[in-house]
């Protein structure tokens, strides 16, 4: 798996905004990606997912996130962290279950090229269904994410679904 390209859906369906990563990510494998790109869904990301984030050349996450902005608004953030930096690699975008990402930097050797793809979060996760503002986001974070694979030199669309590869819990 060395040198390659991690998708974290990060999120939980059952929680309104909180599944638009997964939801995306779902999308993703619908259009077809490559198999060299591996898809993950998951509710956090902590230590477990180290051994994966060290064999990773690039990661993107893509989810909701809480930087006080409108609902809806769709954000991009790069690793910002040098490697010698005691500080965190990105802002605290969530409440919890990134404190890894934060800190990617203390964990690893060599940082993988980081992006965080993130929706602005307006409903509580609680309730079950999206947001407005999140529904009508949702085909730009899969745009963007798209976009994103590209630029590492992934193709999008041109992988017949079934050999693309999958969504992994």
């Amino acid at each position: 798996m060395k040198d390659a390209t991690l998708v974290i859906a990060l999120g939980d369906l059952t929680r309104g905004d909180d599944a638009v990563g997964p939801l995306a990510a779902a999308e993703l494998v619908r259009r077809g990606v490559e198999p060299d790109v591996l898809l993950l869904d998951t509710r956090e990301i902590g230590t477990r997912m180290l051994p994966v984030l060290a064999e990773a050349r690039h990661v993107l996450v893509v989810g909701a996130v809480r930087l006080g902005a409108a609902p809806g608004t769709l954000h991009r953030l790069k690793w910002c962290a040098a490697q010698d930096d005691l500080g965190p690699g990105l802002p605290a975008f969530r409440s919890r279950g990134i404190e890894v990402l934060l800190m990617l930097h203390v964990w690893l050797d060599t940082v993988p090229e980081l992006t965080v793809l993130g929706v602005e979060a307006l409903r509580p996760a609680s309730l079950v269904t999206l947001s407005a503002p999140v529904a009508r986001a949702l085909p730009e974070l899969v745009e963007r994410s798209v976009i994103e694979l590209q630029r590492w030199g992934h193709r999008v669309g041109e992988v017949p679904a079934v050999a693309a590869g999958g969504l992994a819990s």
